[in-house]
């Protein structure tokens, strides 16, 4: 199994409880440090911290109060054309989904998240990247 302890993630939702999922399936099964790993609550204090953690790998909520995800995508790419991003999503609105993968999401997982899923969107998202820049 690849090592992911260093890598940095941005996790984006306003749901308190699915950030909580999401970073204890990264500490548990990535071995993440929790100082590698910044929240947002929403849109725009994603695009911030963003710009000041910036993480190697977000994952984000389709559906918030403020922005939804397919205009964070496009507002992170033009901060970092190579955000690698995976939308998090509790509808079956796939055209929503299909939306969001062609403003350059590359993967998605639904609600609710296991550790399975996570690890696979990470391995098909990351590839040889995380070989190269995430392992010891």
């Amino acid at each position: 199994m690849v090592n992911y302890k260093n890598m940095s993630v941005l996790i984006v939702d306003d749901v308190a409880i699915m950030r909580t999922v999401l970073k204890d399936i990264l500490i548990a099964e990535c071995g993440l440090s929790p100082t590698k790993i910044e929240e947002a609550t929403s849109g725009e204090t994603a695009l911030v911290s963003y710009g000041q953690f910036k993480p190697d790998i977000v994952f984000l909520d389709i559906a918030m109060p403020d922005l939804d995800g397919k205009v964070v995508i496009e507002r992170l790419l033009k901060i970092d054309a190579d955000a690698i991003i995976i939308m998090c999503t509790g509808s079956g609105d796939k055209a929503s989904v299909m939306e969001c993968i062609r403003a350059g999401a590359k993967d998605y997982l639904r609600k609710p998240i296991t550790a399975d899923r996570l690890l696979k969107s990470l391995e098909k998202v990351l590839g040889d990247v995380v070989v190269k820049r995430f392992s010891i």
